[in-house]
């Protein structure tokens, strides 16, 4: 949990040190766009949101809308490989294993199919850093399981759940490069499963403009 807690503080710093360079990374402007940001900072910024956006308008930089949501689907079809399988036995005064199964029992096709519904909504706190929270409904995910060795089997179980998450988004521009770095962790309810998925996914982006 500490070394969790040391990454965060890490990408909050590093949000940070972005805004202090540059909110932004703009292309070389043509003279309408160069007037359209000069009167930027003239503009009457009157929004809560995010935390200091009137002087980054001072600064002559444009930022998104503070609030967004958004609702989407998404569908998709996964073929799996299992492999190296090992199988133990574990009791309160012995354990057995584990011992490596992978010639005597062998998969064939596994597939992943599944499809939800989610909505989205996100706040610009600062105008470097975006907090949003997910909500997501699977109305049906299936797995395709085929054995073949030691003897031939196939299942298809196939269930519901639900999907919840919140995230952190940090971005800015340093020069003509511009830098994202988010971190998301979520958690999926499934009708089957005894206990609920937990998942982090961290990342970094950047692009440079010509």
């Amino acid at each position: 949990m500490e070394r969790k807690l040391r990454w965060l503080a890490w990408l909050m710093v590093m949000a940070l040190g972005i805004q202090a360079k540059a909110q932004i990374s703009r292309k070389i402007l043509t003279e309408k766009h160069q007037r359209y940001y000069d009167s930027l900072k003239n503009m009457n910024y009157n929004r809560v949101f995010p935390i200091y956006g009137d002087k980054v308008y001072k600064k002559g930089f444009d930022i998104p809308f503070p609030y967004g949501i958004m609702i989407n689907t998404f569908y998709g079809k996964q073929d799996m490989e299992i492999n190296n399988i090992r199988i133990g036995i574990k009791t309160s005064d012995t354990a057995l294993g584990p011992v490596d199964l992978s010639q005597v029992i062998q998969f064939g096709k596994v597939q992943a199919e599944a499809y939800n519904v989610n909505a989205r909504f996100d706040l610009w706190l600062f105008p470097f850093l975006n907090v949003n929270a997910m909500l997501a409904y699977l109305p049906k995910v299936t797995t395709s399981v085929n054995l073949v060795k030691p003897v031939e089997l196939s299942t298809n179980p196939s269930q519901s759940g639900w999907l919840w998450g919140v995230g952190l988004l940090g971005a800015g521009g340093v020069g003509p490069v511009w830098i994202q770095a988010d971190y998301n962790l979520t958690w999926a309810d499934m009708e089957l499963l005894n206990n609920k998925v937990f998942t982090q996914i961290a990342g970094v982006r950047q692009r440079g403009l010509q």
